[in-house]
């Protein structure tokens, strides 16, 4: 029976490493931390918890030089075991059903019959669990079990792994026996912004040494998509054009660049570039759901930047949600990307607000809330709901338990008296989080009237006592 080995690289995770050594555990004969510097209790605690399961995990302190593929394979190299599951510290295992992984893996190792063998690599599905500023949570298919004998990480940053020596494309399989979450939903505006401001660094010291680089047109590419999320669009159409320069690129690496272009031309709206860069998309033949995707954001926000006398044209957005609709309930692009409703649900709302159809944007709204998932601001809701004759209650009832402080979050930001009245419902409803929904109601509170500051100052009194 084939054994894996996790492989992490960490550097200053105690919040989370504890946590995800101990879902990984039982898929793995072996775990490698190798830590690239912490200054915090990373290190002793994965030293702790080591000492409870002797000869399984095991603490390498390497080094840390802006190039996180360096670092994967370091770590892997340091694993017994030639399959590497690669996990991240914010990262656990959701799902494992370790019979099926592992005949899947006897399977692919080309020692059992069945419908493929011999593969050098397995993608995984990795759902993330985003903050409400990042919108709803994705999911996607990510290479991260692989032979260390075959396969290598490459790129200093937004690395991939690909066939040692020649950067090919491993051949792989999707397997469904297990599910990494990524537990990103406490990301900061400000922690997310050091993170792109960190890989932009990194992408644009690598391109120092681009030329000497066995992978070029990756090192341009991942300049380009480290621009793209610091909001540099011009600068990032820049470098994804340069990387398509490269006679080498590869067909995901093409695909990376000229979406990161659309996308990025989106923005800018130039809409000339993004429609050129869409059809050389499709001319490839290999990413039709990617197409798809894209041209639904295409018609969506051409649509709404076309139309006459400064309206929006309805013939482009009623365009975009059909190619929506031939998306639903779930499609996976060529990219790994998992698209359905949670995903794209933002668009089909904002579509259906710009033509007026309301009732359809409403009865979206309020079923994305009932997942948890705000399709737009909390403001546009209220105001649909306002416009349809609804009453706010109905909204409040939509919550998820779970959920309060994201909501909180969107309140705040609301006219004053808007979210007094909102978080005076939660308050009925909710009696297990009252203590959430009084803080929250006591920072907007700094603009109420004294005599509704009051009425929240002592209820949150009536709790410190309680």
């Amino acid at each position: 029976m084939a054994k894996i080995s996790a492989s992490y690289i960490v550097k200053n995770e105690e919040a989370t490493i504890i946590r995800s050594l101990s879902s990984i555990k039982g898929a793995v004969s072996e775990i490698v931390v190798y830590d690239t510097g912490s200054t915090d209790n990373t290190k002793d605690l994965v030293k702790g918890y080591a000492a409870t399961f002797p000869g399984q995990i095991r603490l390498v302190e390497g080094t840390w030089n802006d190039d996180f593929s360096a670092a994967r394979n370091a770590s892997a190299a340091e694993c017994e075991n030639d399959w590497i599951l690669t996990v991240d510290a914010d990262e656990s295992v959701e799902l494992l059903n370790e019979d099926k992984l592992f005949q899947f893996l006897d399977i692919a190792s080309g020692s059992s019959r069945g419908t493929f063998d011999d593969l050098d690599a397995i993608q995984v599905e990795v759902r993330g669990l985003a903050p409400v500023a990042m919108g709803p949570a994705r999911k996607w298919k990510s290479l991260r079990l692989f032979r260390k004998s075959r396969c290598e990480w490459v790129g200093a940053i937004h690395e991939q792994v690909r066939l040692k020596g020649s950067g090919g494309e491993p051949r792989f399989a999707f397997c469904d026996a297990i599910g990494l979450i990524h537990n990103s939903q406490d990301f900061t505006t400000q922690v997310l912004k050091a993170k792109y401001v960190r890989n932009l660094t990194i992408a644009q010291k690598a391109l120092e040494s681009a030329d000497s680089s066995v992978f070029p047109s990756h090192v341009h590419i991942s300049l380009g998509r480290s621009y793209y999320d610091t909001g540099d669009f011009v600068n990032a159409i820049k470098y994804f054009q340069s990387g398509l320069a490269y006679q080498n690129v590869t067909p995901i690496e093409r695909q990376f660049a000229l979406q990161g272009i659309i996308r990025a031309s989106l923005n800018l709206k130039d809409f000339d570039l993004a429609r050129s860069s869409l059809e050389e998309l499709s001319n490839c033949g290999k990413f039709p759901v990617l197409v798809r995707v894209l041209t639904a954001l295409y018609l969506s926000l051409f649509g709404k930047n076309e139309g006459s006398n400064g309206r929006p044209s309805y013939e482009y957005l009623e365009k975009a949600n059909r190619t929506i609709s031939e998306l639903l309930p779930e499609s996976v692009d060529e990219s790994g990307g998992v698209w359905n409703i949670d995903s794209l649900a933002p668009v089909l709302v904002e579509n259906y607000l710009e033509m007026g159809v309301q009732d359809e944007a409403y009865a979206l709204m309020k079923a994305q809330l009932a997942k948890g998932v705000f399709p737009c601001s909390l403001s546009d809701i209220l105001k649909t709901a306002n416009a349809l004759g609804h009453d706010m209650q109905e909204i409040v009832d939509q919550v998820v338990p779970g959920h309060i402080k994201y909501v909180l979050a969107e309140a705040t930001i609301l006219d004053p008296a808007q979210a007094d009245e909102f978080l005076e419902h939660l308050h009925e409803k909710w009696s297990t989080d009252l203590s959430i929904v009084v803080v929250g109601a006591l920072v907007v509170g700094q603009n109420l009237n004294e005599s509704r500051k009051r009425i929240w100052e002592a209820r949150l009194n009536e709790l410190q006592v309680n």
